[in-house]
């Protein structure tokens, strides 16, 4: 009894914004569970996060947060308008002195429903010690933001950045987009976006996209971005949905809510799947027009123990991308389960980051 008391009052907190009205007999009742194989699922998932919360990085990290809270940070700029819908939506700037430092955009994941530049701050200060200008965003998150918002918001920071980070230190000519999780698929999802808008003032785009709307039409700077660096990020919305509902979580998640309950609205926002469309007929869009609209250089890492979102989501996007003929693709792996590469930056130790990461920006990216 304890366990379905639990998972209900998880439900009901969880799991009842945006669904579609469920009546009896007239009467609206709330989203919870009866089947006892739901309710055990949900339950070892509730579990193992505690476990981790307890015993694991997180704790540490809130100690972090208390100190840097008594330290007074030079050359941190925050809350600044970028020109999100939202007013209360800024970023802040993690500055350097000097000029012409590289520059790195990290947008947090956290299911497209949490997350904050206060709490990823520690992250920003670790690429700060690295000789990185950092920008680091809010972006409006689900219920009260929608999947063109987010898009429209990720557009908006690289176009404030281009516009506007040479006053921090920064090279605007030397910018690089990293996210981890919900924030590595928006960043792909928002050049999947942009490619459609640049495709479809020549060529017909599949019905499915058009749909897609903007709710601005901003003048996007995304083309000035020199790589990108994607971390463990669910890029295909319904195969990501089928893990979800084999873990027990679909419904207590924001994914299905935010994309649109239905696997034909999963796959419009669904990069490898965009790309997919893009390229087989009858609409087939040449290659070379396609990959001129996104960034020349990706690292997509992730790692095989990964139990919030499976190692194949990296692997599918990597396969879509090198069909079309990135040529600087490159799939790394990382140790440890969804969040240890972004718990390393966090605490500012372990050797990953230099493993993976360091190497690609050297060598691709920093050094031309």
């Amino acid at each position: 009894m304890g366990c379905y008391l639990l998972v209900w009052i998880l439900y009901l907190r969880m799991a009842q914004i945006h669904l579609p009205p469920r009546n009896i007999f007239g009467v609206k009742v709330p989203l919870v569970p009866i089947h006892p194989k739901r309710i055990l699922k949900v339950t070892g998932v509730f579990i193992s996060a505690l476990y981790s919360n307890i015993f694991g990085p997180p704790l540490e990290i809130a100690w972090i947060h208390i100190k840097n809270y008594f330290k007074n940070h030079e050359l941190i700029f925050k809350d600044i308008d970028y020109g999100s819908l939202f007013p209360k939506t800024k970023l802040d700037v993690y500055a350097q002195q000097g000029s012409n430092h590289p520059v790195i955009i990290f947008i947090y994941g956290g299911a497209w429903s949490s997350g904050s530049k206060f709490l990823y701050a520690p992250v920003a200060l670790n690429l700060r010690k690295m000789g990185n200008v950092v920008v680091l965003p809010d972006y409006t998150l689900f219920p009260i933001s929608n999947p063109n918002q987010m898009i429209h918001e990720i557009q908006s920071i690289v176009s404030w950045t281009v516009d506007n980070i040479s006053q921090y230190g920064g090279d605007m000519n030397n910018i690089v987009l990293m996210g981890h999780s919900a924030g590595a698929h928006l960043i792909t999802l928002s050049y999947m976006n942009y490619s459609i808008d640049k495709i479809s003032l020549s060529n017909p785009i599949p019905s499915l996209y058009k749909s897609i709307t903007r709710p601005i039409e901003i003048h996007s700077e995304l083309h000035h971005v020199k790589a990108v660096v994607l971390i463990a990020g669910p890029y295909d919305i319904s195969d990501h949905h089928g893990f979800e509902s084999q873990r027990g979580v679909e419904e207590l998640s924001a994914m299905g809510r935010l994309f649109g309950h239905d696997h034909d609205s999963f796959h419009k926002w669904s990069p490898p799947r965009m790309l997919q469309s893009f390229s087989t007929n009858p609409i087939h869009i040449d290659s070379i027009k396609l990959r001129s609209y996104l960034p020349r250089k990706w690292l997509l890492i992730h790692s095989h123990k990964d139990s919030v979102v499976p190692f194949s989501s990296s692997s599918k996007l990597y396969d879509s991308l090198e069909r079309i003929g990135i040529p600087h693709l490159s799939l790394k792996t990382h140790k440890g389960d969804h969040a240890e590469l972004i718990y390393e930056l966090f605490l500012g130790r372990g050797n990953q980051y230099d493993t993976l990461v360091t190497p690609f920006l050297s060598s691709h990216v920093h050094m031309e």
